[in-house]
């Protein structure tokens, strides 16, 4: 969760091609870690596409919560 904090803090987005080359997993892992992350409202998805490359997530309503207990 803290490498994607410290990534959407310094550029903004995330999508979930970043997060498999950033931590070395596969689509649906980094899927699985979107899901998450999105349900603890820490990202948000800030695209009008709801599927595909194009998705892309940004802070979300509790990320500043999350990054300063971090």
């Amino acid at each position: 969760d803290r490498k994607v904090m410290l990534h959407l803090r310094e550029y903004g987005r995330v999508t979930n091609r970043t997060l498999q080359n950033m931590l070395d997993v596969d689509v649906y892992r980094a899927r699985d870690i979107l899901t998450r992350l999105r349900g603890r409202e820490i990202i948000a998805r800030t695209s009008k596409a709801a599927r595909g490359p194009a998705v892309e997530y940004g802070p979300g309503p509790r990320f500043e919560e999350e990054y300063d207990r971090g």
